[in-house]
């Protein structure tokens, strides 16, 4: 299982606002890593620290791996990929 805390998390506003600051410094690293400077916050202990507990450092690829793992599921019970708008086995 993985760690998805949204940017907007309303029990903790800031655990939500956390969790984004550690996205953008990670982005930030990433980028850093081919350069010779480094301005980044976040440390590579910081990082593994993270990713220890399944950190989602890209919230949208998980969102897009479990809409096309549904997609495929359709795909298998109907045989197609003609999802009608209104499909109610997924509310979401």
């Amino acid at each position: 299982r993985h760690v998805l805390v949204p940017r907007n998390y309303n029990p903790n506003p800031a655990l939500g606002s956390w969790v984004k600051r550690q996205r953008d410094q990670y982005k930030q690293f990433q980028k850093e890593k081919s350069s010779s400077t480094s301005s980044s916050v976040i440390t590579q202990e910081r990082i593994s620290k993270l990713e220890a507990l399944n950190f989602v450092w890209e919230p949208f690829e998980i969102t897009w791996m479990e809409r096309y793992n549904e997609l495929i599921k359709y795909k298998k019970q109907y045989g197609d990929c003609l999802i009608p708008q209104m499909y109610t086995s997924n509310p979401t």
